[in-house]
């Protein structure tokens, strides 16, 4: 299979992604963890079954899709699970399969709790929920996001693009990430094809969007979390896809919304770090394979 590059129009610009497969096949849409690119699922697709419709999104903010426009305001918890909905529609299929890494996969539950009957499965990988706020915390937490928002905000107004050589950015790839994983060299190199360009002085800038530096998600505490899944119909399949170190972090911190989703989820431990699906792709699709052999309504 050959990647396909395809450009989504939107109200704000568009949104790219690349695709491969037939697109006459079962849609199955793949989406990225934050400040990442449509790139993360190179490896895992060709481990994937044939006979789908792959489609890996570039978030608005990240890759080649334009920014959200959110006139000068922080990016919200619930916009970009909004964005998942206007690809759903665009794509107009009875049921659609999605493969979410981290702030991906939350996404897509999230949608699949407003629109469950437009899934037929959710694979989340490495992940459970975004944003978990204990009550008390709540002022501490919006203060400090407010204040780095602020520190962005200005930054932008300056139009200060901070330039980096090659191997800069390289390095900044592989080890400036939301979590302490460092990605191997080759897998920082392709998430970096969509990441950068080139300067007027031959150094190199990044194109994300710099707001994403302070996503401000929704924030919940473990119990209201736990209790939104136990209280919703969730009529598609979810399957965690969880290495132990992640496993260890949700339980020593919320032990409650683990057993949740222990209860309403297929539930799968893995070795390897955050960043396997890119770096040893066969651990993750052995799991995702055993689901994917019915298909589903086009």
């Amino acid at each position: 299979m050959n990647a396909k590059e395809i450009e989504i129009a939107t109200a704000w610009g568009i949104i790219a992604a690349k695709t491969w497969g037939s697109d006459s096949d079962p849609l199955v849409l793949m989406f990225h963890g934050l400040e990442d690119n449509a790139n993360t699922f190179d490896y895992l697709v060709y481990k994937l079954p044939y006979g789908y419709y792959y489609v890996s999104v570039d978030l608005p903010g990240h890759g080649k899709s334009d920014n959200l426009s959110s006139l000068g305001l922080p990016l919200q918890g619930m916009d970009y699970v909004y964005v998942i909905k206007l690809l759903i529609d665009h794509f107009a299929r009875e049921k659609t399969i999605i493969i979410g890494h981290s702030f991906g996969a939350i996404l897509a539950m999230q949608y699949g709790l407003v629109y469950p009957e437009k899934l037929d499965k959710v694979f989340m990988l490495d992940t459970l929920w975004f944003e978990i706020v204990a009550p008390s915390d709540f002022g501490k937490w919006t203060r400090h996001k407010f204040d780095e928002f602020t520190k962005i905000s200005n930054q932008m107004r300056r139009n200060a693009n901070v330039e980096f050589k090659y191997e800069e950015c390289l390095e900044l790839m592989s080890n400036w990430r939301f979590n302490s994983y460092s990605l191997s060299s080759k897998s920082a190199k392709n998430l970096l094809q969509r990441s950068i360009k080139p300067s007027s002085s031959g150094k190199y800038v990044f194109t994300r969007d710099p707001k994403l530096k302070n996503y401000m998600g929704t924030p919940v505490d473990d119990r209201y979390a736990s209790e939104v899944l136990n209280s919703h119909n969730i009529s598609f399949k979810v399957v965690v896809i969880i290495t132990k170190d992640y496993e260890d972090f949700y339980n020593n911190k919320w032990p409650n919304l683990v057993a949740t989703y222990k209860k309403i989820a297929d539930w799968t431990n893995i070795p390897g770090n955050h960043n396997v699906h890119m770096d040893d792709p066969s651990i993750v699709a052995n799991v995702i394979n055993n689901y994917m052999e019915d298909s589903v309504p086009i």
